[in-house]
């Protein structure tokens, strides 16, 4: 499964295309909101909700821009705990993660 996150722009407002590295426009085929998740212009974000559920209620829980948070001068601590999926025979992996923001990146 592909899922799309966009922390560049307006508030939970994909741009219309993605010419720049601060555009982000809504991957053909995704739908925000149950695919994709548009957040406020954050950088530093990280996913604070449940990591535990369905594969349905996983998604949704993502794709609820209020189980996120961020901080634009502190960078968040990825948290290593696995997310686990009831009722399935597999588990969530996240395989890629791009962020891309104005200035350098620390290392």
């Amino acid at each position: 499964m592909t899922y799309a996150l966009n922390s560049e722009g307006n508030p939970g407002v994909w741009q219309s295309d993605s010419t720049s590295s601060n555009t982000s426009a809504l991957p053909t085929g995704l739908v925000n909101g149950e695919t994709a998740v548009a957040l406020d212009e954050i950088d530093n974000a990280i996913y604070t909700g449940t990591t535990s559920g369905t594969k349905e209620e996983l998604l949704a829980a993502i794709s609820d821009k209020s189980n996120w948070s961020g901080n634009n001068s502190t960078r968040q601590t990825i948290p290593t705990n696995a997310f686990s999926v009831t009722g399935s025979g597999s588990n969530v992996v996240i395989n890629e993660v791009y962020v891309s923001h104005t200035g350098t990146d620390d290392s």
